[in-house]
């Protein structure tokens, strides 16, 4: 699929002299839409583009391009691989009375088969039965070539599975008041008729749940926070439990501020000190350099239109323990650059290793 004439001059005086097709069976307006144009100049850059669009119609296989040259005139020549066409199409849906016939599918019997199409269309399946709460939904499928004829025909087997309610949340390792959060914090809640709750969940859903309640305790300042969404049978074939695991781990501690500057006078070094001053016992949570480089940026700029160059490191104290770690700020500023506004932060997004912390805390 890439230029087929790489040996060609691409100099204005290398024309293309005529465009031909060997198929009858391509759309009709296909040579209307190419990029290439008699008596335009040759390009492989418009040759693969042509390739590509060609092939993003559904229709072909492979598109095959060659060239012929004489006198720097170019002969483009196009031939196609035609896909297979569905000659039909069977669904067999197991152990379950909900039939998706109402799904607007993609690989339909007489258009030509595309395997994207096709895996598209087997994730539409899924998504219709998940909606119905058939959340350990399995498709699998087949295709079969006809043979001697360019046809194929399709075979999807679905395996619903059971059709589940959420009958109860379980959350662990976390005090009474902290599970109320969580809960709130959790896309489904547990059936109930009175209170017209369906009991719906999705698996995809559940995944950023646990995403979501991992980052709302490391935000807290627990960095090691574990946090781990399954899903159980209960007594009743139809409801599930889920359960929700917390391991906090502890909470990682500020301690010091390590200055290596000379750029500040001693009176505006101990303003911007007090400007950073902290509580004992704050939470070191990881936003914190970002918080720290605005507050030096607004600081400064109220001194001088020349921001500081500023580097900011977390350093583990090396009197914490494994289950009192306490992050020490390393802050250099060197001289910066001239600005004409408020800056904005240029920090980048926050990414902790609380894993090496633990590592070097444990040894």
């Amino acid at each position: 699929m890439n230029c087929p004439a790489g040996n060609l001059s691409e100099t204005g005086t290398s024309k293309i002299i005529n465009i031909s097709f060997d198929k009858a069976q391509i759309p009709p307006d296909l040579s209307s839409n190419l990029l290439l144009r008699i008596g335009k100049k040759y390009s492989c850059q418009q040759i693969n583009r042509d390739i590509h669009n060609l092939m993003n119609l559904g229709v072909f296989d492979n598109v095959i391009v060659t060239t012929k040259t004489t006198n720097n005139n170019v002969d483009v020549s196009y031939s196609f691989i035609e896909s297979p066409v569905i000659s039909a199409w069977t669904n067999k849906i197991y152990s379950c009375s909900v039939m998706p016939d109402s799904l607007s599918l993609k690989s339909m019997v007489g258009k030509h088969f595309n395997s994207t199409d096709w895996f598209n269309d087997k994730r539409k399946i899924e998504e219709f039965y998940k909606y119905h709460n058939y959340n350990s939904i399995s498709v699998s499928s087949h295709v079969y070539k006809i043979e001697n004829q360019n046809k194929v025909i399709l075979i999807t087997d679905v395996y619903p599975g059971k059709k589940q309610f959420v009958e109860d949340i379980k959350i662990t390792g976390i005090n009474d008041c902290e599970k109320e959060e969580i809960k709130s914090m959790i896309h489904c809640k547990p059936r109930n008729l009175w209170l017209f709750r369906k009991g719906k969940y999705s698996t995809d859903k559940l995944l950023k749940d646990e995403k979501n309640i991992r980052d709302h305790f490391v935000n807290s300042g627990f960095l090691d926070t574990e946090v781990e969404i399954s899903v159980a049978d209960s007594d009743s074939a139809e409801r599930v439990i889920i359960n929700v695991q917390v391991i906090k781990g502890p909470i990682y501690r500020l301690g010091t501020l390590i200055w290596n500057q000379q750029l500040l006078s001693s009176n505006d070094f101990a303003g911007l000190e007090n400007e950073l001053a902290f509580s004992e016992n704050t939470a070191y949570t990881p936003d914190y350099e970002d918080i720290i480089r605005k507050k030096i940026n607004n600081f400064c700029i109220n001194i001088s239109p020349q921001l500081p160059n500023l580097t900011i490191m977390p350093l583990i104290n090396q009197e914490s323990s494994p289950y009192n770690p306490i992050v020490d700020i390393i802050i250099i500023l060197r001289k910066g650059y001239k600005v004409h506004r408020n800056p904005a932060s240029a920090a980048s997004t926050f990414s902790y290793p609380a894993s090496l912390a633990r590592e070097y805390l444990q040894k």
